[in-house]
């Protein structure tokens, strides 16, 4: 049986996207492009929509939930699957008949059900590569961008810094330029977009001694990875790795 909240938040995103004046929530051309594209696919891709759909609505629900993390067996995960069967896909059966998954889950398929999460490094084999970019990209976004706005949103903070390992790191320029001014004119705080390569580059030559540098960043790796679950095992692995091959 579905949930009232649940049925509210989908009830009131279907009366937004059936009203043709409604406005409030503009999307970048990035974001844009990345919706069209699961839009025109969604008859062919209809696990990927139903998935989509789950991830999106359970982020509007429990707002600390990495929706990324899609199975209880993932880091700090949630069960999509069963949140889909119980909730979306009987919703979309009801709005979009023609779109719903007859198996009853998006999380059926192969391809989406792997236990990994949906970062844009997702293994699963999502026929379609530019669904499956756009599907990834969207999730990245959600957490990566819209939590980031939230973080320094509510505390006092001057300086943020919003750093990816994207290449290119910035997609849209011109929507990031006015959104940093947007949240500067509102906030105070000056977001610095970049990616971590050419930051790491530009701050690691001011250093007047690199190797003292690393043994700190070593120690405070293997404190994270004692104290939560965000540093994995193969982090710390790959990092030893590439220290052995550079000292």
């Amino acid at each position: 049986m579905m949930n009232d909240n649940i049925r509210s938040i989908l009830e009131d995103a279907y009366q937004h996207a059936e009203s043709p004046d409604d406005t409030e929530f503009a999307l970048s051309e990035s974001q844009q492009r990345w919706v069209e594209i699961i839009v025109e696919k969604a008859e062919s891709q209809k696990a990927v929509l139903a998935v989509l759909i789950t991830s999106l609505t359970k982020k509007i629900e429990t707002p600390t939930q990495d929706v990324r993390y899609h199975k209880k067996e993932l880091p700090n995960g949630y069960s999509g699957r069963v949140f889909d069967t119980q909730h979306i896909t009987p919703f979309i059966r009801e709005k979009f008949q023609r779109f719903a998954m007859k198996g009853g889950s998006g999380w059926l398929t192969r391809s989406l059900e792997q236990a990994h999460p949906y970062t844009l490094e997702y293994p699963g084999r999502i026929l379609d590569r530019t669904v499956k970019e756009a599907f990834l990209q969207v999730l990245n976004d959600i957490e990566e961008n819209q939590d980031a706005h939230q973080k320094f949103s509510e505390t006092s903070v001057s300086r943020y810094y919003l750093l990816t390992t994207a290449e290119p790191n910035v997609d849209d320029s011109s929507t990031v330029d006015l959104l940093v001014q947007k949240i500067y004119r509102q906030h105070r705080c000056e977001v610095i977009v970049n990616g971590i390569p050419p930051s790491l580059k530009y701050y690691l030559r001011l250093l007047s001694n690199p190797k003292l540098f690393l043994d700190f960043y070593s120690k405070n790796l293997q404190l994270d990875f004692n104290e939560n679950t965000d540093v994995k095992e193969i982090h710390l692995r790959r990092w030893n790795e590439l220290l052995e091959s550079l000292l």
